[in-house]
């Protein structure tokens, strides 16, 4: 019997789903990102541009030039997989997990990171707008036959670090999730709609990391929406 190869790596990485659109528009572009098990190889990028460059780049694309994570894309895998390093960042959840209601969590997400930012917090402060918009999911273990069902999602936003001792907000509990340095994942982009096209990008994604040989966290990943 073949080993699993994936079992000896002690570095873990995610995976990351990154959306470019709001949680309750259907059509978008998406990203999946993983957490990496191992540390392949690297192979040099095909353009010359320094790590600061590229993230500037990106950033006006993808971040509409507002305040988000930075990376350094550290390869382009086949299947149009990229392979990315995150600096150290914190998130602001805003929802706690919730089983089954992907949308649900999405929409209410947004909502209370609107009215956050709008002054709906302990000092009535006014915050400029930040991307993403992230929702962490985890598989439960749950046997339910509902594929949506066997996880839960949990609503996040970026809060830079600039910002310093933010306000509390008013309408949920202040809990910050720090990311260390050098976050590793894996990233997969698509387009459709969300409900109808996420668990079968999914399933393809983590096929193609296989078939890659590529190790990643299989318990959890993140659904970025990258669009004001």
């Amino acid at each position: 019997m073949k080993a699993n190869r994936c079992l000896d790596f002690s570095q873990k990485l995610y995976l990351l789903l990154s959306q470019f659109c709001l949680a309750f528009i259907n059509t978008s572009t998406a990203q999946v990102l993983f957490e990496e098990l191992n540390t392949p190889k690297l192979h040099p990028r095909t353009f010359h541009l320094s790590p600061n460059q590229e993230f500037q780049v990106i950033s006006q694309v993808l971040c509409e030039g507002l305040p988000c994570p930075e990376y350094t894309i550290l390869q382009d895998h086949p299947y149009f997989i990229q392979q990315r390093s995150y600096q150290a960042f914190t998130f602001l959840r805003l929802t706690p997990p919730l089983n089954c209601k992907l949308k649900l969590v999405l929409e209410e997400g947004q909502r209370r990171l609107t009215n956050y930012i709008k002054g709906s917090n302990d000092r009535e402060q006014i915050y400029s707008p930040t991307l993403p918009l992230l929702i962490e999911v985890e598989h439960t273990g749950s046997k339910s036959t509902n594929p949506w069902c066997v996880m839960t999602f949990a609503a996040e936003f970026y809060i830079p670090h600039y910002w310093g001792m933010i306000a509390a907000p008013k309408e949920f509990y202040q809990e910050f999730r720090s990311f260390p340095d050098k976050l590793r994942v894996y990233v997969h982009t698509f387009n459709g709609n969300v409900e109808d096209d996420l668990l079968m990008e999914i399933e393809l994604f983590r096929r193609n990391l296989e078939s890659l040989g590529l190790c990643y966290i299989k318990t959890k990943f993140y659904i970025v929406f990258t669009t004001s």
